[in-house]
């Protein structure tokens, strides 16, 4: 305490030399920053010696905070710089120190942690990670905002010039904050609902990635900049990469051979069929599906085309979609009516294509016409060549009458409107 009060002097030493100068008006420009200097670097080594490791971080971030409101106060461009150098020292400790700290293999909990000593731990780590995060925060408003100067404000023939601009500390300070607080946020639910539910881990991780993603991309349509676009795209493989190597291994995916020495295989997801898994399952693929529709709706009523954006955002969209409801259809057919299994993925596959032939000839979209007279066709392909072998004669029956009702339905539907998609080609080719 004694060394902590030895440096903590020597910082309202300096202070008032500070004060001196600026209420004298003195043009000594070494004179003031070597005061304002040594006044931040005592004040920040008075940190360590007075607060406990695990409150290191968050000290310097207030600390970094309030130093950036007195150099906008103090219109120093030296003491904002300085602040910057402190809140890189913060970002250093907070991802090499404090997260593997609280998050490494030897800080993890037992699963017969009471559930008490579990949230108190929980809270201490909301309020050391949490005040360096919203410290950020601050500091991206005092940068973008126009601080009112003091009275005693900095002439600028005592200060330097910026290292860092104003316009590229903003974005930095976004950047910054928004991955520190990603992190937390990745590792702290990942710990958090392994503990509680483990079911549902992967889930909160997908919306996790998904608010990130949504973040990137409304920042990107408000501002556009290739660095932005890169990391926004990173992120969207990020989240389908997660979706086919983890989530579905999580709930064992296996190519299974239906008829035991046949040569039929099928995909289904393992162990018997819970609801409660089939409503996690639809949780992951729905948001990812959601995420990408907005993507491609606030693509397309902005007017932005995008290059290749817009119709990978609707294709991905549509693609999980028919994924999962094959998926999740022909394993609870296999588990309560294994006679109707490949049959009923045939008629789910017919009502998609429908689907597609209507929803390509009301918005006049030639590709996804085409998708859904090519899922018809293999769908045509799959009755003639799979079904027939493997429907019971009862299922065959009701198989049959629906496919016929629904491709007779869709054949209708794409002769009637077809004249109306071919004029309007015409005509755009003719402009």
């Amino acid at each position: 305490m004694w060394v902590a009060a030895l440096t903590l002097g020597l910082a309202a030493f300096y202070v008032a030399h500070v004060y001196y100068c600026l209420a004298r008006r003195l043009l000594d420009k070494e004179m003031l920053l070597s005061f304002t200097g040594l006044a931040a670097f005592f004040t920040t080594v008075t940190l360590p010696v007075i607060l406990s490791e695990q409150w290191l971080t968050a000290s310097w971030a207030v600390q970094a905070a309030v130093m950036l409101w007195i150099a906008a106060k103090l219109r120093s461009e030296f003491l904002r710089q300085v602040s910057y150098l402190l809140y890189g020292i913060v970002l250093l400790r907070f991802g090499f120190h404090d997260l593997p700290g609280q998050y490494g293999r030897h800080a993890a909990l037992a699963a017969d942690t009471p559930l008490l000593e579990y949230a108190l731990a929980l809270l201490q780590r909301l309020l050391t990670f949490g005040l360096p995060i919203a410290s950020l925060a601050v500091a991206y408003r005092l940068i973008q905002r126009k601080t009112p100067p003091a009275a005693l404000a900095c002439d600028a023939s005592n200060d330097i010039q910026p290292w860092l601009g104003t316009s590229r500390a903003v974005q930095w300070a976004f950047v910054v904050g928004a991955g520190m607080l990603f992190l937390f946020l990745h590792l702290e639910l990942n710990q958090t609902f392994g503990y509680l539910y483990p079911p549902l881990r992967l889930p909160v991780l997908t919306l996790l990635w998904l608010g990130m993603s949504l973040a990137l991309l409304l920042r990107c349509l408000a501002a556009p900049s290739q660095g932005m676009a890169t990391l926004f795209w990173l992120f969207v493989a990020a989240v389908l990469l997660k979706l086919l190597f983890f989530d579905l291994d999580s709930w064992d995916l296996t190519l299974t051979n239906f008829w035991a020495g046949g040569d039929s295989w099928t995909l289904l997801y393992g162990g018997e069929y819970s609801f409660l898994q089939a409503l996690l399952r639809l949780l992951d693929f729905s948001a990812i599906i959601a995420f990408f529709g907005f993507a491609f709706l606030s693509l397309s009523r902005r007017g932005i085309d995008g290059g290749m954006a817009r119709p990978f955002f609707g294709a991905a969209a549509l693609g999980l979609l028919f994924v999962f409801l094959t998926l999740e259809l022909n394993t609870a057919l296999h588990q309560y009516v294994p006679g109707l299994r490949s049959g009923g993925v045939s008629i789910l596959w017919s009502l998609f294509a429908l689907a597609c032939v209507l929803g390509g000839i009301r918005r006049n979209v030639r590709a996804l016409r085409l998708a859904g007279l090519g899922l018809f066709a293999l769908v045509a392909w799959k009755v003639f060549f799979i079904d027939l072998a493997r429907l019971d004669q009862i299922y065959r029956i009701v198989a049959f009458i629906v496919l016929g009702m629904l491709a007779l339905g869709g054949s209708f539907v794409y002769m009637k409107y077809r004249q109306v998609f071919t004029s309007q080609a015409q005509e755009e080719s003719q402009s």
